[in-house]
């Protein structure tokens, strides 16, 4: 089965194509920036946005069965047109791709922040919609165009994914720095009380909803999540107690921005539609984590 992905230079789209590439798929890449993966069948640096973009692609790509859109500006400078050029019309455009090639299914991958601040707990693909940022208005955007889509024939699944982690994630995340700090036995600071609740998903578990989306054709609105939901206070032991470091916590004079805030997601949707069931807990992330981190390091 061939399948084109938009994003794989990223952390989430690297994890996707070798997760696909592994169960013997044929994956091409469209990205900004090239990215090295074995066994990768093709890829071209493109930018969605652009005016020309499907005549491009149609020229120099072969059309795939499906498509999996992961390519997204991740900036919530209100000042950044950029946002919406890539976020919406880039959307667009590959929807309209999807069409011309009469693929069998797209994969949008959204964000969980689309419904801004939790008032509705768990959280479930119900919850009322209120962005907080321009970008999670431009996903939101994204997903209202896939369902447009998805009406008018073309089937697409939406996944709204909680806090991504995993191997080779971006060290400005919390989870990140509180692993590099726990294996380098330093502090781990808190902001605020350490109250806020977060619900973490490991980026091998997001590869695997999308296969279950694929192959078992399903539609519509998606939470994809973790098993669990833990307070930063509590991360912040997990990472000590996990990689037995001798880290002492230490509290910020700053407040948390989310003090109070749970991100409880429900993902029985999934579960139930797809068979969704994570694999990954939380402490088997932070160990995985150290692993990479440490195997970078030295």
């Amino acid at each position: 089965m061939t399948v084109l992905i938009t994003g794989g230079s990223g952390f989430i789209g690297k994890n996707i194509i070798a997760h696909f590439i592994e169960h013997h798929w044929d994956m091409t890449n469209i990205s900004r920036t090239p990215v090295k993966i074995q066994g990768l069948k093709d890829q071209m640096s493109a930018d969605i946005s652009a005016e020309n973009f499907i005549e491009t692609i149609q020229r120099k790509v072969s059309p795939c069965e499906y498509i999996i859109h992961c390519a997204a500006n991740i900036d919530f400078n209100f000042d950044n047109s950029q946002v919406s050029a890539v976020n919406c019309l880039g959307v667009h455009q590959i929807l309209q791709l999807a069409k011309l090639w009469n693929v069998k299914s797209v994969v949008y991958i959204s964000s969980i922040g689309v419904i801004g601040t939790p008032v509705l707990h768990p959280i479930t693909e119900m919850h009322p919609l209120n962005p907080k940022t321009v970008y999670h208005a431009s996903k939101l955007y994204g997903e209202y165009l896939a369902l447009i889509a998805n009406a008018a024939g073309l089937p697409c699944s939406i996944l709204r994914l909680s806090s991504p982690i995993g191997p080779g994630m971006p060290q400005n995340k919390i989870v990140s720095r509180f692993v590099s700090r726990a294996c380098e036995n330093k502090p781990l600071t808190i902001f605020g009380t350490g109250s806020r609740k977060q619900n973490y998903v490991d980026v091998r578990d997001i590869s695997f909803a999308i296969e279950q989306c694929i192959t078992k054709s399903v539609c519509g609105i998606y939470n994809i999540g973790g098993d669990e939901c833990i307070s930063n206070l509590d991360l912040a032991k997990e990472c000590i107690a996990t990689l037995n470091s001798t880290s002492k916590i230490a509290y910020s004079p700053l407040d948390d921005d989310e003090e109070g805030v749970v991100w409880d997601l429900s993902i029985e949707k999934a579960r139930s539609d797809f068979s969704y069931s994570p694999k990954y807990n939380i402490r088997r992330s932070i160990f995985d984590i150290s692993n990479d981190y440490e195997n970078c390091n030295h």
